[in-house]
């Protein structure tokens, strides 16, 4: 007897064809609607059935889609687009519906779309500067018809967004090639910000549209960023970072959300970006008052745990050096790019952002393992980067952190538990307190570290777990560097964990790597 599971696909399947074929073959706007809006509904949030319509290309599902996105009919062509947008998955995902949607020129027309849309949302906003704010025709246009448009924009800039997969990075050329390119999305979040200020006291339903509208733009924006190098340098140029400024500001947690995540995309890659962000003090300040929490007694607003953490990672992404170049994967770092790195881990440091930092040691609350172990990840890779190549911190965060040895004792004397990806994450912060520093290499030997690595780290791991095995190495080497006695120590010590084995091969590699170096 048939599965339920796979009836349901069979029936599926059939119904969908049904629905394609009238898509295709009756020529009644009511009709082709009410098609798409099947796929649209059917498809949302279930990547499986996107799939399952994707692949019956026999009735020519996606290219009538895309055909329908150029019609002058705003619902049918809304409701295209949102279909277009579920077969390619609510967050991208599907790429065979990606791909067809790409070859069928859908980025062009859902683009074209939007800029159509955006420059008669501009045209009412427009008109309604000349008249009574609270006339009825006023209200009309603003609260009727242009929240209508505001809804069609919000559809184009989410099925746009989908496209934009991370495993499709030409699908962003597009959008960035297009005329003003990023401007343009900067134009918009221009646009909606006035219209929202100039409509939030006289409507209620009108201005939340228009903050959907921003946050699903900023989405878009910061995927862009994300893949796009040509984007970055767009957005940079035409002044991002005080549109970054502008979406921190706003009262709205999913659009604060997306800011940040827009700092993280655009400066964790990007000398320049880090450079003209830390150069606005108030990002830095808004981020890191999110880490710490709010402190003014007279303020009862709250930031959400995704705020914390996703400030976390944007501050991590400030200070993090990416090595670019062979010379700098072999370790000789430009000097320039290492003051810009070093000025900002001090702007940070100075600010109180890492004053807490203790609190990320703690699991969180809950019964799945990978969300209690997530403030401890994103804490530790915050303190990696911020004190690596920074003495001034190195010696804070040994004396803070490796005082009561809390990387071991609350992190690695836990790795059953909380698993490889954090003991390579705790590993990582050692080998940063260390690197190029005598005073804090003999700080954290003299905790014996280097004894709790090899005897209850090194000496568990499995013969296959190669990246913990150098993670490891690398700690150990970073709490030796440059010292012939802690070196024959530590080979000593190997030796008697019965570990010289397990890092042979590690320890080779990084001592190459120093011999590049000099």
């Amino acid at each position: 007897m048939p599965s339920f599971e796979r009836c349901k696909s069979e029936a599926l399947r059939k119904v969908s064809q049904y629905i394609i074929y009238l898509l295709s073959q009756h020529k009644a706007n009511e009709i082709k609607f009410s098609c798409a809006q099947y796929i649209w509904c059917m498809t949302w949030k279930n990547v499986q059935n996107g799939k399952l319509l994707a692949e019956a290309e026999s009735y020519g599902t996606i290219p009538m889609l895309v055909g329908l996105t150029q019609t002058t009919q705003q619902q049918v062509r809304k409701m295209a687009a949102g279909a277009l947008w579920g077969l390619c998955g609510n967050r991208g995902g599907n790429r065979t519906a990606i791909a067809e949607i790409a070859k069928k020129s859908g980025i062009l027309y859902l683009h074209n779309a939007l800029t159509k849309t955006e420059n008669k949302i501009k045209e009412i906003q427009e008109i309604l500067r000349k008249v009574d704010k609270n006339s009825p025709e006023a209200k009309n246009l603003s609260i009727g018809e242009c929240v209508e448009w505001e809804k069609e924009s919000f559809v184009y800039l989410g099925a746009l967004y989908a496209m934009c997969d991370v495993n499709v990075a030409g699908n962003c050329k597009v959008i960035v090639q297009q005329h003003d390119g990023v401007r343009f999305l900067i134009q918009i979040l221009k646009e909606a910000f006035k219209r929202y200020h100039e409509i939030k006291n006289v409507d209620r339903r009108a201005p939340e549209v228009t903050m959907q509208r921003i946050s699903k733009c900023t989405e878009l924006l910061g995927q862009i960023l994300l893949i796009d190098s040509t984007g970055r340098k767009q957005f940079l140029h035409f002044g991002g970072e005080m549109f970054i400024l502008m979406l921190l500001r706003a009262n709205n947690t999913a659009i604060r959300n997306n800011a940040i995540i827009v700092i993280t995309h655009t400066a964790m890659a990007d000398f320049n970006a880090k450079r003209k962000i830390a150069s606005k003090p108030e990002i830095i300040e808004l981020l890191i008052k999110n880490v710490n929490g709010n402190q003014d007694p007279e303020n009862k607003e709250k930031e959400s745990t995704e705020t914390k953490y996703n400030s976390v990672i944007a501050l991590a992404a400030l200070c993090y050096y990416p090595m670019q170049t062979s010379e700098e994967k072999m370790g000789k770092l430009d000097q320039e790019k290492l003051k810009i790195i070093k000025d900002i881990q001090n702007i940070i440091f100075q600010s109180g952002g890492v004053s807490r930092i203790k609190e990320f040691l703690n699991p969180m609350s809950v019964n799945n393992v990978s969300f209690q172990v997530l403030p401890i990840r994103i804490g530790l890779r915050l303190a990696t980067d911020i004190c690596r190549y920074n003495k001034d911190i190195q010696k804070y965060f040994v004396e803070t952190i490796m005082l009561d040895c809390l990387c071991c004792h609350q992190v690695l004397a836990k790795k059953d538990k909380y698993g490889k990806k954090v003991s390579i994450a705790a590993l990582k912060v050692i080998s940063a307190m260390a690197q190029g520093n005598q005073e804090a290499q003999d700080l954290i030997r003299k905790h014996n570290v280097n004894h709790f690595i090899m005897a209850n780290v090194l000496k568990s791991t499995k013969t296959e777990d190669v990246e913990l095995q150098m993670a490891c190495a690398h700690a150990l080497f970073a709490m030796c560097e440059n010292n012939e006695q802690a070196k024959t120590d530590t080979v000593a010590n190997l030796k008697r964990y019965e570990c010289t084995s397990k890092i042979e091969s590690a320890l080779r590699y990084i001592n190459a790597m120093q011999r590049a170096k000099r």
